[in-house]
């Protein structure tokens, strides 16, 4: 995720166009993605970070993410020019999610701690991958990758802002 609007939360990652009707595979950044409403305002960005308002026509799940028809996008060369930037949505829109999901972008910036409490650094970025999400942490100009399942992530904590791993 770059930079953005701090109102909008990034809903998903776009991997490629699918097919020639203008849709694009996604990466969703969690399963409720997929419920957004047909017309729902949602902002798209290239890889260049240069976004443009468009409308959910419809999106449905898949086993390796999602597929998102928008109306402004008509066929696969329009589609095309997203390949590989991200859907963003104005936060007032989402529903609040179940004890223990969080949005990504509410997660940028924690503190990332060891059982024992120290601090190791700071969670940069959250990639979304096939089988499961990946946290960068910026361990004091290091850059580190943690798997996002609980074999290593030990506690999410939003009011200390805080994620605890395993190890260190």
């Amino acid at each position: 995720m770059t930079s953005q609007n701090k109102t909008r939360i990034q809903i998903a990652k776009i991997l490629r166009s699918h097919g020639i009707k203008g849709e694009l595979k996604i990466m969703p950044s969690n399963a409720h993605v997929i419920s957004l409403k047909k017309e729902t305002e949602v902002y798209v960005y290239n890889r260049f970070d240069r976004f443009t308002v468009m409308h959910i026509e419809s999106i449905r799940k898949i086993p390796q993410g999602g597929i998102l028809k928008l109306q402004e996008l008509t066929n696969r060369t329009d589609a095309e020019k997203y390949a590989q930037g991200y859907v963003t949505i104005e936060r007032s829109l989402l529903n609040d999610l179940p004890e223990n999901e969080w949005y990504i972008a509410d997660l940028i910036g924690f503190k990332v701690v060891n059982e024992k409490g120290e601090v190791l650094g700071l969670l940069n970025n959250v990639l979304t991958m096939p089988a499961h999400e990946v946290y960068e942490i910026d361990c004091h100009g290091e850059k580190k990758l943690i798997p996002a399942v609980e074999e290593f992530i030990k506690k999410i904590d939003t009011k200390k802002k805080t994620v605890t791993i395993v190890g260190d």
